[in-house]
């Protein structure tokens, strides 16, 4: 999240200068629509993500510059299996 805000400010300068035309498109995930058991931090980071995203449609309007998020579907990473074998370990340590 915080990668992103420091790479569109840095090139907000030229994208004003260029005005009609240009566009911002930032990578986010369904994650940001969505949320569920155990995903805390990832979906945190994609609903700010997506908060980023609809304030700057706003505040990039009277530059006539587009803003749009991309939300991928989920796929098969190794992002589910790590999440998976932490709520295991973390389970494993729960009193009955």
């Amino acid at each position: 999240y915080f990668g992103v805000i420091s790479v569109t400010q840095k090139f907000l300068p030229l994208l004003r200068q260029t005005g009609d035309g240009a566009r911002i498109v930032q990578i986010s995930s369904l994650a940001g629509l969505i949320s569920g058991p155990a995903g805390n931090p990832y979906c945190a980071s994609k609903f700010a993500l997506e908060a980023l995203n609809h304030a700057l449609r706003v505040e990039m309007a009277p530059w006539k510059i587009a803003v749009s998020a991309v939300n991928p579907a989920f796929t098969k990473s190794d992002i589910f299996d790590k999440h998976d074998q932490h709520i295991k370990a973390r389970l494993a340590n729960v009193p009955p």
